[in-house]
């Protein structure tokens, strides 16, 4: 889909009520298959690439970040073309930036938001939110300075990534139907395509900057009438960063945060396990 300055990569699949996926800063909705498959039982599932990601091209020169705000606006003319009802988001990591700012900016567009271990900074008071701005920018400066795989093994001690809980989320997307391909289990030793690499490095030159310089009034989510759930895995210490921003958006919008299987990235490690507790969750919603 065309939008200003950019061209959008999306895919629509399933039937039932729509659920627009949000995702984290790989921006590769294909290793999400499995899982895709699984909801596809039971909604209609939108997956699609942010701006500035290999699939989704910049058609100009950005003249600066690719701001998060912009990628809501990419978010709600993708769900204003595909119409119906206001959509269900579950949004991950950096991806729940754009699913906040989308249901803030156009709460009409959107019914329920779960927000997976939110990388937002403005969700967290100070001094706490400058501590983790500092960390999050030492990722890029990392990048910058030590290459693409020093900062990916920086990138899973910030996320609090279990390489155990990879493991079992591999044989658990083994033995899932469809027989998808299993998650990278070694942060380190992991084989990038081209394409990947590229990816990445977006990531930590614009993603990440720009929700760093992110600003949202975390009391304009409970004003907007839209509906918020908070959650993290079972396995993310509670002291990291996406933990933290969890349970602040909680303390913001009410109710208690929900608890996925796995840890960060569900929807790769733990496929199965994590539709069917979407599929419970947004029963109740």
């Amino acid at each position: 889909m065309q939008v200003p300055g950019a061209g959008l990569f999306y895919e629509v699949s399933g039937a039932g009520p729509l659920l627009l996926i949000s995702d984290n800063g790989g921006g590769e909705s294909r290793r999400r298959a499995d899982a895709i498959a699984e909801l596809g039982e039971a909604f209609t599932v939108v997956t699609y690439d942010r701006r500035g990601f290999h699939r989704s091209p910049l058609t100009g020169a950005p003249g600066g970040l690719v701001s998060h705000d912009t990628h809501a606006e990419d978010a709600q003319r993708l769900l204003t073309a595909l119409g119906g009802r206001p959509a269900l988001v579950f949004g991950v990591g950096l991806g729940v930036v754009t699913a906040l700012l989308l249901a803030a900016r156009h709460p009409r567009r959107v019914a329920t938001v779960v927000a997976h271990t939110p990388h937002a900074p403005f969700l967290l008071p100070e001094p706490e939110r400058e501590r983790h701005v500092r960390e999050f920018l030492d990722l890029a400066h990392t990048y910058r300075t030590a290459g693409l795989v020093q900062t990916i093994v920086r990138t899973g001690e910030f996320l609090g990534i279990d390489v155990a809980d990879q493991r079992r989320g591999a044989q658990s997307a083994k033995r899932g139907p469809g027989g998808g391909q299993t998650a990278k289990l070694n942060l380190k030793s992991q084989v990038m395509s081209a394409e990947r690499t590229r990816n990445f490095e977006w990531l930590y030159v614009n993603e990440i900057p720009a929700a760093c310089e992110t600003e949202l009034d975390p009391a304009a989510l409970a004003a907007s009438g839209v509906e918020f759930v908070a959650a993290v895995g079972e396995s993310t210490p509670p002291q990291m960063f996406g933990s933290r921003c969890a349970h602040a958006l909680a303390d913001v919008v009410g109710g208690e945060v929900f608890v996925f299987d796995g840890g960060y990235n569900p929807h790769i490690t733990h496929p199965v396990e994590f539709a069917g507790q979407l599929r419970t969750l947004l029963k109740h919603c």
